[in-house]
């Protein structure tokens, strides 16, 4: 039997409702993968400052949960932009760069106008735009987009069809209630924990 693409859509062209249950899992996946590089990207950074077991309970994001879902919202648009126009690989790059340059830089400002904080700050870095992306951070999630869509989604989408639907429902269903409970207390509340610049 053919199997179905992981970018299958129904007969109206619209993602089908069980295509959303992969959806929202690779969101929660590349969320965590995203929450867990940044910590250790802050532990090489300043080594010696914190220990990891200390920057795992702190750290990193708005967040207080072991999620950073710009991560998870850029990884959906990268393989949902991958189905959509089946572009060429280094159009598709410049793409991904584009993206992911409107994302952290729109991330980066609503953020701080909600919250009078900076989550990160590349002031200083070469080709930044006021210190919320600059060119570095741009190649790296643009490299990073392609390798999701060419080689972290199709693997992740082959282990979810082999997953009891049952049992990756109540997974998703349960990450998404725990993800909006922590979604409402840090609009009260935010993380301010390591890595966050408050601001006067």
């Amino acid at each position: 039997m053919q199997q179905r693409s992981i970018f299958a859509r129904s007969e109206t062209g619209r993602i089908s409702r069980n295509a959303l249950l992969p959806y929202l899992l690779f969101f929660f996946a590349v969320g965590f993968g995203g929450w867990l590089w940044e910590v250790l990207v802050y532990w090489v950074q300043h080594s010696g400052e914190y220990s990891l077991p200390e920057l795992l309970a702190v750290y990193r994001g708005v967040l207080h949960g072991p999620w950073a879902p710009i991560y998870g919202v850029g990884a959906v648009w990268m393989v949902l932009l991958r189905a959509a126009t089946k572009q060429g690989p280094l159009r598709y790059f410049l793409t991904c760069a584009g993206v992911c340059a409107g994302v952290e830089y729109l991330t980066s400002w609503g953020l701080e106008a909600m919250f009078h904080a900076r989550w990160w700050d590349y002031t200083g870095c070469f080709l930044n735009l006021n210190g919320r992306i600059c060119a570095m951070s741009i190649l790296f999630f643009a490299a990073a987009g392609m390798a999701v869509a060419y080689g972290v989604a199709p693997c992740f989408w082959r282990l979810v069809r082999r997953a009891p639907q049952p049992g990756a429902a109540g997974v998703c269903i349960s990450l998404t209630l725990l993800f909006l409970l922590d979604l409402l207390r840090s609009l009260v509340s935010p993380n301010l924990g390591v890595g966050v610049l408050p601001l006067a």
